[in-house]
């Protein structure tokens, strides 16, 4: 059986306190560059959670037209520079 001195159980208790004080502080530092970021990038802070729920999906067919229209315009192109 292991016997845990109280001595032992404060150091630990006192490090773990220390810990949580420096990844909040971590996390804090890194919610502030998220937010630079997003303004840097869409001109606004961006609710990420929102985000992830909107899901668009593109069909098949909508992209097989996309591939032959892209396509297409690629070997227009081609024929112009020869």
């Amino acid at each position: 059986m292991v016997c845990v001195l109280p001595r032992e159980n404060k150091q630990k208790h006192v490090q773990l306190i220390k810990d949580r004080k420096m990844f909040e502080s971590r996390i804090g530092e890194m919610e502030t560059n998220c937010d630079r970021e997003m303004i840097l990038k869409f001109g606004r802070i961006v609710d990420l959670e929102e985000l992830e729920q909107v899901t668009y999906y593109v069909g098949r067919p909508q992209l097989v037209t996309r591939l032959v229209s892209k396509s297409s315009c690629h070997v227009k192109q081609s024929w112009r520079i020869h």
